[in-house]
């Protein structure tokens, strides 16, 4: 799951990349479509992540995000160098990219982090019989809060 949300962070750069790239007013709007359904993809994913890792210990938890970071380096460099023409032509030189990779992939870290939200324990997701309609139910009405704040 942490390699589709670091996928999806990268593609908000790309596919705004592309956007100001092109003259064709088709491809600007289905990336600016792409863009807008990407951020929902990107919530869905660190809020599940928050909910998988909300019963590991500290160092696990420390362990998992060294591994994520790791593996988010290497990703954005695979991506540079499959991808650097279409990324300059939209105005990201290396550091821009680089620099909003780390920015937009921190903002959904600091999301994945389960001591951020309040757990309403009265759904117990690890011992569940998970069939489909059951499992669309639970997370309906599954209650998770930024602490303090309402998240949705």
């Amino acid at each position: 799951m942490t390699p589709v949300i670091m996928v999806e962070t990268i593609a908000l750069i790309y596919y705004n990349a592309i956007r100001k790239a092109t003259n064709s007013s088709v491809l600007k709007t289905i990336c600016k479509q792409i863009l807008k359904d990407e951020v929902p993809h990107i919530r869905f994913q660190y809020e599940r992540l928050a909910i998988l890792h909300k019963k590991r210990g500290h160092l696990l938890l420390k362990l998992t995000q060294a591994i994520q970071r790791t593996l988010f380096f290497t990703i954005v460099l695979a991506v540079w160098c499959g991808h650097h023409k279409a990324l300059r032509a939209g105005d990201y030189i290396f550091k821009k990219y680089w620099q909003a990779a780390w920015k937009k992939m921190k903002f959904a870290w600091e999301r994945m982090n389960p001591q951020l939200y309040e757990w309403d324990n009265k759904y117990d997701l690890e011992n569940c019989d998970f069939q489909q309609e059951q499992s669309e139910l639970l997370f309906d009405e599954l209650i998770m809060r930024k602490k303090g704040v309402q998240n949705g």
